[in-house]
């Protein structure tokens, strides 16, 4: 993805998700594609489906074309997330889709979402499941993606999922998860995490997450392979 396009919007992400007075433009997309941005963004709760399972609590209803988009589609789902004129439901949509994408661009894109902290609990747990069961494979540069969660690891706050509301989520819990699942789940036997961690919804109890605290802090983030992820 352009690091343009990704440069224009960190402004903005890092101010809370706040739009700038003069933000830059996403790009314009075939008509189709934005026919099927605005259906998404009308009804955010019906484009994203439950999984049946645990390990996929998330699928798309709509919004494929978009996930198979190209930079262009990476740069215009995170130019609409960060909008903050927009439902806080449809943002997230955004994300979701962002999470399906194939695009190579599209970590930095979610990485650049962690600065928002409405986006930042979906942005984590998203991280945390491409090339994984349900998600689509695609290039990752696990360096960059273990230093972007490492500060959010002990973030206290509460992600109100809008489609599992249910179910809420510690933030830092979700960071901690897709951080394992990043770094390779073997690394952490001694906390006794499984190797399915950051596929569902992550709920640790107090001793856990402070020994996963721990384990991912001292991560030696160059000593881990930059790709593939496990």
């Amino acid at each position: 993805m352009p690091t343009v396009r990704l440069l224009a919007l960190v402004g903005v992400l890092s101010c809370g998700g706040k739009r700038s007075p003069h933000p830059a433009p996403g790009p314009r997309l075939t008509g189709e594609l934005e026919a099927e941005l605005a259906a998404v963004q009308a009804a955010p709760l019906d484009a994203i489906g439950n999984g049946g399972k645990s390990t996929l609590p998330y699928v798309l209803r709509r919004g494929d074309k978009l996930a198979l988009a190209g930079p262009d589609g990476v740069a215009r789902l995170l130019n609409e997330s960060a909008d903050a004129r927009l439902p806080r439901a449809a943002r997230l949509a955004m994300l979701q889709i962002l999470g399906y994408s194939t695009d190579g661009g599209a970590d930095a894109a979610l990485i650049q979402a962690l600065n928002a902290p409405v986006l930042r609990p979906l942005a984590a747990y998203l991280l945390g499941r491409a090339r994984r069961w349900g998600y689509p494979e695609r290039p990752r540069d696990r360096h960059a993606i273990l230093r972007a969660l490492r500060p959010h690891l002990e973030d206290a706050t509460t992600y109100d999922d809008p489609w599992r509301a249910s179910d809420p989520v510690t933030t830092g819990d979700l960071a901690l998860a897709a951080f394992v699942a990043v770094a390779g789940p073997a690394r952490f036997v001694e906390t006794g995490v499984s190797e399915s961690i950051g596929l569902g919804m992550p709920h640790f109890d107090a001793p856990l997450r402070a020994a996963l605290v721990r384990a991912c802090k001292a991560v030696d983030v160059d000593a881990v392979p930059r790709s593939p992820i496990p």
